[in-house]
This record gives structure tokens, C-alpha cells and sequence, in this order.
């Protein structure tokens, strides 16, 4: 028997792990500061630049299991 999905799409095609262009500029561009601080050793400044990128660079989703 056949199952249709109709939610099915086609994979993106993406420069890098599957991101575009634009995704990775957003996710260097929020790095870069990152790196300028390790190498100005400004530990305070790099521990508060890479809470802040991982805050660019993971998504958040919520979903409930009781909906």
C-alpha cells in the first residue's frame, strides 16, 4: 500500500551544511567579533560574544507535547 505525505518537500541545496549564502554571512559576521576578541585575550568580552552567537546561530523552537 502507498502512503502519500503531503507535507513532503525536496531537500535545499546549500553552500555549507545546508545554508545559504546569506545563512553563513549572518553566522560569520556574528563570529568575527567572537575572534577579534580571543585574540585581544578579553575573556569576559569573548564569553559574552559566544552566549550571544549561540543565541544567532541556534534556532529555537518550542513545541508542546500537550497541545
Amino acid at each position: 500500500m502507498a502512503a502519500v505525505y503531503s507535507d513532503y518537500s525536496r531537500d535545499r541545496v546549500g553552500l555549507f551544511f545546508g545554508l545559504t549564502g546569506v545563512q553563513l554571512g549572518i553566522l560569520v559576521g556574528a563570529g568575527a567579533p567572537l575572534l577579534w576578541a580571543i585574540n585581544q585575550q578579553r575573556w569576559l568580552l569573548m564569553l559574552m560574544l559566544a552566549l550571544l552567537w549561540a543565541m544567532v546561530a541556534v534556532p529555537v523552537t518550542t513545541s508542546f507535547a500537550a497541545r
